[in-house]
């Protein structure tokens, strides 16, 4: 058994986060937000402030007040408009924060309250944030010529994560150097914003990320502008400063519409598609994952025509941050539902159905290619051998409605499948010509890794040191990986669990490759720094295409549940699931990581009583989870891997929500789900 180190300090308390670390002479903070959702306002009066205590508002900002995520842009402070209820306006700044609180209670600021808009329905041209549509073949002819339609609407509803940790950034200022302690998966990016907004060289810069527990989501737009306020507060006053703001990370609605015609012979002859997603005041990391909502909207799925309109649309709710597989989770929801749904009306078992409809090659497609069929159908058929899937299922439709339900003769049972797909930059999430690098040095039997990937709980250290000594026959123990800090490591590129994996460690394994050329026999001290440009992409990806398939990690999913007719609560006797992710580099760590990633989507399914949306920290009782892995060497990735990354839990909503369907005989199209939904249904019934 591999222990991880980060583990066993972890349970020992003696990892350091942030709220650990002791700064000297440290200021604290009050950020006066807005209490309306749009409008104007003006700060009518400031208090007299006594001797360090400051204020600061946007007129205080040196440089640029725009922070810049993926493809939008937000400001730090607002200036004169408001776009969403919790907008920061000003910070004050001094050392007690009782004073600081009688303080805020003073400073009047006057607002002129407009009608909010916190609706996606009905968007026009002036809320619409980004749109898309393609089509192949003639849509509308195809619907007129067959009879067979199934046409559905699935929704993903609000929800929100409470972070484990306070969400809080430290400043330290320097005559020649401002540091910035913040825990993110992006440290460059934050150290560009910070010199943008102060209008400073960003080598006056130093981004620190201490350890940090891993969270379902955002490490980047929150993070941002945290350690921007941070950063702001620290280079005005010219002191130490803390800033911590009470903050969750959110999903807005998303409602995508389905529509397809379904041949004599079962055939998805056509599919008309439309998503429209809510992106908050400012689309920052929205246009990002609405694209990756786009690429994986039809799934794997073999349409002759199709026909799609996506749109994410302004609303004035605080800006939309990344959410566990924010954009591809809502898109194969809905496309994996709706396949199901056409398998049932056709009178196929599902997992067959699906398996004869993905996306295949040509009988002419170019040697060393891998189709669709080939890089899935293993896994298809490891999960459903291993279920015993299709007798279940045969077994639970022959019972489905056969008795009205609620009854109490015996438990309900039923089960559902699913497929999906990830990969790092299958939507080009990373820059033309950008450049990632590493750099190694070597030194008393020692090799240091210096990175901008951030450890969060994902094994990666442990990874890394795994790849680099296979390259150089060295123990793990004689690898360290060097901690996050911009002034010393060198940026290695957006950091995503799949690109930290495939193309970090790939930079770590060729560039051990380079490192021992270097050396030689001699074991001296020698260093090596290793760059990758990232080549010009001649066209983005815009829908998944059947070429891709090699490039990218697959995963079948089988998920069984039980339904107790008394209290209805919905129990899972097992999870199957079988992952392609080229060759796994350690097994151990891979299995935790899944298990991990299944438990987050299955809280992420539930429903609670909290007035504004689903609030989780952890999934209480973790299922039997049975994995299994079809390993092919991918050429590209270290060591033959390609990364699993958030793949295993892309599958767990659509699957689990066919099984419940099935079980209650009632076609479920939304999620979060809970027990009192199935009481609604029976009622309604």
């Amino acid at each position: 058994m591999n222990i991880r180190e980060e583990a066993v300090k972890t349970l020992r308390g003696k990892i350091e986060f942030l709220e650990d670390i002791r700064f000297p002479s440290l200021l604290n903070t009050y950020v006066l937000c807005s209490p309306i959702y749009t409008g104007t306002f003006e700060i009518l009066a400031i208090p007299p402030l006594p001797d360090g205590y400051y204020c600061i508002t946007a007129a205080d900002i040196p440089g640029s007040n725009t922070l810049s995520c993926f493809d939008g842009t937000m400001p730090v402070l607002a200036a004169e408009t408001i776009h969403y209820q919790g907008e920061p306006i000003c910070i004050l700044i001094g050392e007690k924060e009782e004073k600081l609180l009688e303080l805020a209670q003073l400073v009047d600021i006057g607002y002129n309250e407009e009608s909010p808009r916190l609706s996606i329905e009905h968007p026009d041209n002036e809320t619409i944030a980004d749109s898309f549509s393609f089509s192949r073949g003639n849509v509308h002819q195809v619907f007129k010529n067959n009879k067979s339609i199934l046409e559905e609407e699935y929704s993903v509803g609000f929800q929100e994560y409470v972070f484990l940790e306070p969400q809080s950034s430290v400043a330290i200022y320097g005559e020649k150097n401002l540091s910035v302690y913040c825990p993110t998966k992006n440290a460059f990016h934050i150290r560009d914003n910070l010199a943008s907004l102060l209008d400073i060289p960003a080598v006056k810069i130093t981004i620190i990320v201490p350890d940090s527990v891993q969270d379902p989501g955002d490490k980047e737009a929150l993070p941002m502008i945290i350690s921007s306020l941070a950063g702001l507060c620290a280079f005005v006053t010219k002191k130490n400063v803390r800033v911590t703001l009470d903050n969750t990370i959110k999903r807005y609605p998303t409602i995508i519409k389905h529509k397809t015609a379904i041949g004599p012979n079962g055939e998805l002859l056509a599919a008309k598609v439309s998503l429209v997603t809510d992106c908050g005041a400012y689309p920052s990391i929205s246009p990002h994952l609405f694209h990756r909502a786009i690429y994986t909207l039809l799934g794997a799925y073999d349409f002759e025509t199709y026909e799609i309109q996506a749109a994410t649309v302004r609303t004035n709710k605080a800006p939309y941050t990344r959410f566990l597989n924010g954009g591809a989770v809502e898109a194969f929801f809905a496309i994996e539902l709706h396949v199901t749904h056409a398998a049932r009306l056709a009178g196929v078992n599902p997992a067959e159905f699906k398996k004869k409809h993905l996306q295949t090659e040509s009988k002419t497609k170019k040697p060393g290619n891998t189709d669709t069929a080939s890089a899935i159908t293993s896994c298809i058929d490891t999960v459903i051998t291993q279920s015993d899937f299709s007798r279940k299922y045969r077994a639970y439709e022959a019972l489905r409605g056969s008795i009205p339900f609620p009854h109490f003769q015996y438990p309900i049972r039923g089960i559902g499948f699913s497929t999906a797909f990830f990969g790092f930059d299958f939507i080009d999430e990373s820059r033309a010509d950008e450049k990632h690098s590493i750099r190694l040095t070597f030194e008393k039997n020692t090799l240091t890794i210096y990175s901008s990937a951030t450890e969060m709980g994902q094994g990666l250290k442990y990874l890394f040191s795994s790849i680099a000594a296979k390259e150089l026959n060295l123990k793990p123990e004689q690898i360290s990986i060097a901690p996050v800090n911009t002034s010393v490591n060198p940026n290695s590129g957006p950091i995503y669990e799949t690109h930290a994996v495939t193309e970090i460690g790939k930079l770590i394994e060729d560039g051990c490759r380079k490192l021992k050329k270097k050396m030689g026999k001699s074991r001296k001290p020698v260093t090596i720094i290793h760059t990758v440009r990232k080549k010009k992409t001649v066209s983005p990806r815009q829908l998944f295409e059947k070429a891709d398939a090699g490039t990218l990690s697959w995963c079948a999913m089988v998920i069984e549940i039980e339904i107790d007719p008394a209290t209805l609560v919905v129990e899972i006797p097992g999870i199957w699931v079988a992952l392609e992710s080229g060759i796994i580099i350690d097994r151990e760590i891979a299995q935790i990581h899944i298990e991990k990633e299944i438990a987050s989507a299955l809280e992420m399914l539930h429903h609670s009583s909290f007035p504004h949306g689903h609030k989780y920290r952890v999934y209480k009782k973790i299922p039997p989870i049975h994995i299994s892995f079809s390993e092919k060497h991918y050429a590209q990735g270290p060591a033959g891997g390609k990364g699993i990354g958030e793949l295993p839990s892309l599958p767990v909503a659509p699957a689990y929500i066919a099984a419940v369907s099935q079980a209650i005989n009632h076609e479920i199209n939304f999620f979060p789900f809970s027990p009192t939904h199935i009481e609604d249904i029976v009622e309604s019934e």
